[in-house]
């Protein structure tokens, strides 16, 4: 060891010294630069919904045009920054990125000034960890409100850590103008913003007893009353109604998975009490956590809930906002926590990471508190393992590898940059399935196809899947002429279209992925082309297609229906086979069944319809499903001989229930070959519940249609 010792600091002689001559502005401009390259190398696109909305309002207000009843208008940062930014480029993605791109810049540029005065090595650790956070990277580049809130909330933040640690002190005026601002822009930002609220309550409880800072808060309240009370008197003003914000909000909620308060109760304890911390660990935000979890252990969580100092600062502000992230409600009239998804968290990842940077430059390395967080990493990469999450071996264990040489690294200096170097590369390195997603996708290219081939043509209606069709909406400059339409598959009849007007079919499985578009949901004659309709743009590589359609016939038309059957629940049939002394319940109001392993099977024999030669048999089945907890269940289309199953397909139910405790359709459907059929061979339809949970069904049906060759 002593000779690999020796090896390494002459290895590094000349190179880890220039290090420390590194100026701390290149620091940032290292990660700076890292998130540039991000976005013009592994930029993944849009997501097709809520951020192509963002595009559309803000194309609007430059025309003067704004609805007050979409509660999106009132996210004024958002949509007044992108609008500049449409006057200032035009509508594109590169003029889509820039506000995300210079609010993350601003939020890296607190992170900052913040560990300045904890030395490069903090720095470094904190600029890290919050630039090469999964989560926060994929969003530095996105039209989405989430970044925005970030840096409100680290404003705030950085305002009242100024107030208190500041060498240059400043003016309690100018900070309360600034602190009132900065959540003035979350909050017309997006709703988010009052996760914070707790926290800031703290600082002004703590001070409102210390009987400290009080003139900055009397400032502060003063600041905050005028702007806010500024802004619900243009909402009057334009409106009407200056809580019309909150109006739009109501009217614009709808049931989903985040509705807890219309789910069973166990959907709101799973969320509370797994859910939230599962993401943190999938997502790669539990790095931060780590190292704050073995300093609280180690020093017995003395002063957690104190800001007697700069470290105890952000230590206190982040576990105060992770607790109100996990607990707080969203929702004044029931108990709502916020919905499982990175994005609304991005706050916590900065903050965390400034923490983090302190707690590291106190020592990470002292004998104790390494092994405790060598432990707690590798604790980590076990649960993340058990969860088959993204992150385990790309983060977490490279990490605890890491760890478990801390006490090597902790005997030199240039052994601690050392460290430092592997950790950013073990960071970066974790982005590489996203580097590959977004080369696999080409997200750019797909844009100029769309521009060259679908963009290009003068008049016609294109269907499509609801994502692409508006990304081709916002690639078109949200152009108000008709003479090109846009329809969503589900939307769609030919039975009211002329014969003069061309139709085309555009096809993208990236925005059929965007858009939760299974295979089997996309409609029969695009899943089954005809010849009659004409291949006209094809483009192997991304996947596209673009079809002149002539036919739009579905299987009743292309084919001839040769059965159908609907389990009645109560009158006897012989293709059904309910199983025995199954009692009728009542859910809602309907009559359905219950599920135990399988589900009630439909059966029937194959030989009544024998031979079909080189035709097909097109299989097709619905019902409502009613999820009493969130179980994994499959649709299943079989086909079985006295030799066993030869033939299955299935089909996820979870993805077409948007929230437990509701009914909700789900169907499958599925070809079958002629020729692959067995004699003597059954037909077999039934809903499979591998899990403990109850299930309950209805109208359940199966149909069955010959397809010729």
């Amino acid at each position: 060891m002593a000779t690999f010792d020796h090896n390494f600091e002459q290895m590094n002689k000349f190179v880890i010294p220039s290090i420390s001559r590194i100026p701390p502005q290149s620091i940032l401009i290292f990660f700076t630069t890292l998130m540039f390259a991000h976005h013009f190398f592994a930029y993944a696109g849009h997501f097709g919904f809520d951020d192509m909305h963002y595009a559309r309002i803000s194309e609007r207000l430059l025309s003067g045009k704004i609805d007050f009843n979409d509660h999106f208008s009132y996210r004024l940062s958002v949509i007044l920054l992108t609008s500049f930014s449409y006057f200032c480029f035009g509508i594109s993605d590169f003029a889509s990125s820039i506000p995300a791109i210079l609010i993350s810049i601003l939020i890296l540029l607190i992170v900052y000034r913040a560990l300045l005065p904890f030395g490069k090595s903090a720095l470094t650790f904190g600029l890290a960890m919050t630039t090469l956070s999964s989560s926060f990277l994929y969003f530095t580049d996105k039209l989405m409100p989430d970044i925005y809130v970030a840096l409100s909330i680290m404003a705030a933040i950085f305002v009242i850590y100024q107030l208190r640690f500041s060498n240059r002190k400043k003016s309690h005026i100018f900070l309360a103008a600034l602190f009132a601002f900065a959540l003035l822009f979350g909050f017309m930002s997006k709703e988010t913003i009052v996760l914070s609220a707790p926290l800031f309550g703290f600082f002004f409880i703590l001070d409102l007893i210390r009987r400290q800072f009080l003139s900055f808060w009397v400032w502060a309240f003063f600041f905050g009353a005028l702007l806010l009370g500024g802004y619900f008197a243009a909402i009057g003003m334009i409106t009407g109604n200056p809580l019309h914000r909150f109006t739009a909000i109501e009217g614009n909620s709808y049931l989903n998975a985040c509705s807890y308060d219309q789910q069973p109760t166990i959907v709101l304890i799973r969320r509370i009490a797994i859910d939230f911390f599962s993401m943190i660990i999938h997502y790669g935000m539990a790095v931060s956590f780590v190292f704050l979890i073995g300093h609280a252990v180690i020093t017995r969580a003395k002063g957690l809930f104190s800001i007697e100092n700069r470290m105890s600062f952000f230590i206190s502000s982040t576990w105060i906002l992770t607790l109100t992230a996990n607990f707080m409600s969203i929702s004044l009239t029931s108990y709502v926590p916020m919905c499982i998804d990175p994005r609304h968290y991005l706050y916590l990842i900065p903050v965390s990471a400034i923490a983090a940077g302190m707690v590291m430059k106190k020592g990470i390395f002292a004998k104790k508190k390494n092994a405790f967080v060598f432990a707690l990493l590798a604790l980590l990469c076990g649960i993340a393992y058990f969860l088959q999450t993204r992150g385990w071996n790309f983060i977490y264990f490279p990490l605890a590898l890491l760890l478990s040489f801390g006490w090597w690294f902790n005997s030199s200096v240039q052994k601690k940059r050392f460290f430092l170097l592997i950790f950013i590369f073990i960071l970066g390195a974790s982005h590489y399935k996203d580097v590959r997603y977004a080369h696999d996708i080409k997200f750019r290219k797909q844009g100029i196809w769309l521009k060259d081939e679908v963009l290009s043509i003068n008049k016609g209606i294109v269907v499509t899947d609801r994502a692409q069709a508006h990304f081709a909406e916002y690639y078109g400059g949200f152009n108000t002429d008709d003479s090109l339409k846009f329809i969503r598959f589900e939307f769609f009849s030919d039975d009211n279209i002329d014969m003069e007007t061309d139709v085309y079919v555009l096809i993208n499985p990236h925005t059929q992925y965007l858009s939760k578009l299974h295979p089997m949901d996309v409609p029969f004659y695009v899943r089954f082309m005809s010849d009659e309709n004409k291949l006209i743009a094809y483009d192997e590589r991304l996947g596209m297609k673009l079809y002149r359609m002539r036919d739009f016939s579905g299987p009743d038309e292309r084919g001839k229906s040769l059965f159908h059957s609907t389990n009645s629940l109560t009158v006897a049939n012989d293709f059904w086979n309910n199983p025995p002394g199954q009692n009728i319940e009542s859910i809602d109001g309907y009559d359905c069944l219950k599920t135990g392993m399988y589900s009630s099977s439909f059966n029937f024999p194959l030989d009544s319809i024998l031979p079909l030669g080189s035709d097909a048999l097109y299989i097709t089945t619905e019902m409502q499903c009613y999820f009493s907890v969130d179980v994994d269940a499959k649709l299943v289309i079989l086909v079985e001989d006295s030799t066993g199953i030869y033939l299955w397909n299935d089909l996820p139910v979870n993805q077409n229930i948007e929230s437990i405790g509701h009914w909700w359709p789900t169907h499958m459907n599925t070809i079958i070959s002629g020729e692959t059929i067995r004699p003597n061979s059954t037909l077999k339809v039934f809903l499979y519940n591998f899990s403990r949970g109850d299930v309950y069904f209805k109208d359940f049906s199966v149909e069955i249609f010959h397809l010729p060759n």
